[in-house]
């Protein structure tokens, strides 16, 4: 990185004379090095600069740059330059940034966990609380176009973007080769209807279905927080209805463009956008029966409402993996009913009570368990249908709680449900 600066430095060697202090700069490199010669103007690196000030001396050193100088400058140049400020300002986490700064230190590493873990330097906390504090005028000219650019994007999106739901039925292919088509029909039809409950009641969603996929997206355009709290809500809620039913599906929750339109015609409908792909990108990634959801779904919430979604995340609403992708916990509201069940105030028979939310939460979790547990009847493990199940599982032993995770057992028991 310094080896990239040595014509600049000849220019400004009055500076590396001995005795020449230097004014500490806002990325924490000394002098001139911070990014604009002695001139004042901007160099065509975009490193965050700051004037020298004070008069030269004799008879002092300039240390040589720190490990956290070093990183300091490596945030600048290749986080806020290269991603943007309105990104690093709104978006990043400090975990995004650490792993950032660590992988330019260390090109061997990949993975964020990795990254963050390679970041030790005692200073790097204050290195990161500056990263987000950086303004626009620090940057070299070069930038501001791009910066005002990705700032009307985001601005644009946030305004006509849209929430999604992408949801896909497990198994669908052999259901089709091996059952006849009335079981096939009941299927879907058991689907739609679990979507088409939560249309009627909403009235801010619609439902697009073909073949073994569907879409439940935001009907008008616009972020709100209402729409990123409905949208996991009720694909909660739709996925427990389908397990209860015996239908595994697995989905992934997005937010972007996503239009929908007819043709000129008037007689077919055309859908497209990003946030479509983007779900449809994440699901195929999984190996479980569930719901993820996405960083561009939960970033924007969590801008407006900070530390909303940590906060989410201790109430088991759902886990937040090492890559920002939370997993959606399908029985959120099964742990309150746990609370009242224990003040005696759940009453027998469970399938009447509360329904049909309730019901479904025991018998979808009931799902779950018998088919984890035939897998494991016959020792299969491995097999890709029997991780989904065994994965599943475990998570909802994780996110429910011993106790309430043995009274969802209990409650499904022909004496009780």
């Amino acid at each position: 990185l310094y080896a990239r600066r040595t014509a600049r430095d000849r220019d400004l060697s009055r500076l590396d004379e001995p005795g020449t202090p230097t004014h500490v700069g806002w990325a924490g490199q000394t002098g001139c090095r911070a990014g604009r010669p002695s001139n004042g103007k901007a160099s065509t690196r975009g490193y965050v600069h700051r004037q020298p000030v004070g008069p030269l001396h004799r008879g002092q050193v300039r240390a040589p740059p720190s490990i956290e100088e070093k990183m300091a400058n490596i945030l600048v140049e290749r986080v806020v330059n290269r991603a943007g400020i309105a990104w690093v300002r709104t978006h990043a986490t400090d975990t995004e940034l650490f792993a950032l700064c660590s992988r330019e230190l260390h090109p061997e590493i990949k993975g964020v966990e990795e990254g963050l873990g390679q970041v030790t330097c005692p200073d790097c906390v204050a290195i990161v609380r500056r990263c987000h504090k950086v303004e626009q005028s620090d940057l070299a000219p070069e930038y501001e176009n791009e910066l005002l650019a990705k700032k009307w994007d985001r601005n644009n999106g946030m305004n006509e973007g849209r929430y999604l739901l992408y949801l896909d039925i497990l198994g669908f292919t052999d259901l089709v080769e091996t059952k006849p088509t009335k079981e096939i029909y009941d299927v879907i039809d058991s689907a739609l209807n679990a979507f088409g409950r939560w249309e009627e009641l909403n009235g801010q969603f619609k439902t697009i279905y073909f073949s073994d996929t569907f879409l439940f997206y935001q009907d008008p355009k616009g972020y709100g927080d209402w729409a990123f709290l409905d949208v996991y809500a009720i694909g909660s809620m739709v996925l427990s209805a389908l397990l209860a039913a015996g239908i595994a599906a697995r989905g992934s929750i997005s937010f972007g463009e996503f239009e929908v339109e007819l043709d000129s015609s008037g007689r077919h409908q055309v859908y497209f956008g990003k946030a479509l792909i983007e779900a449809y990108k994440a699901e195929l990634q999984e190996k479980w029966i569930g719901i993820t959801v996405l960083p561009s779904a939960w970033k924007p919430y969590e801008a407006a409402n900070p530390g909303v979604i940590d906060a989410f995340a201790r109430e088991n609403v759902w886990r937040r993996r090492a890559d920002g992708v939370l997993l959606l916990n399908p029985f959120i509201k099964l742990r309150g009913w746990y609370g009242l069940a224990l003040m005696g105030e759940v009453e027998k028979p469970y399938s009447k009570w509360n329904a049909p939310e309730f019901p479904n939460d025991i018998l979808a979790l009931k799902f779950i368990r018998e088919k984890a547990e035939s897998f494991a009847a016959i020792q299969d493990f491995t097999s890709s249908v029997a991780i989904k199940y065994h994965t599943t599982l475990q998570f909802l032993k994780d996110v429910l709680g011993d106790g309430c995770y043995a009274w969802g057992h209990e409650a499904s028991l022909a004496g009780n449900f």
